[in-house]
């Protein structure tokens, strides 16, 4: 027997700059991404992403989450 449900939240990062560097540089990505190619892409998405920066800085941005909740069947 498995339930699941969502809950709406959202996550919050000090800035888009952070958040560029936690999925890419906090990842096994790393690897396959040079300095210039990080600029790059950081540049990009602080003009792409601009939109989910709020007054004081942070990016916050909507993340849902899934919860699954099961129990083992007992043996006989």
């Amino acid at each position: 027997n498995a339930q699941i449900r969502t809950e709406d939240g959202n996550a919050r990062l000090p800035s888009i700059e952070a958040w560029v560097f936690t999925d890419i540089k906090g990842r096994t990505v790393a690897d396959e991404i040079n300095d210039a190619q990080y600029e790059d892409l950081l540049q990009a998405a602080l003009v792409e992403m601009k939109r989910f920066e709020q007054s004081d800085g942070t990016a916050v941005f909507s993340m849902p989450a899934h919860i699954v909740l099961a129990t083992k069947a007992q043996s006989r």
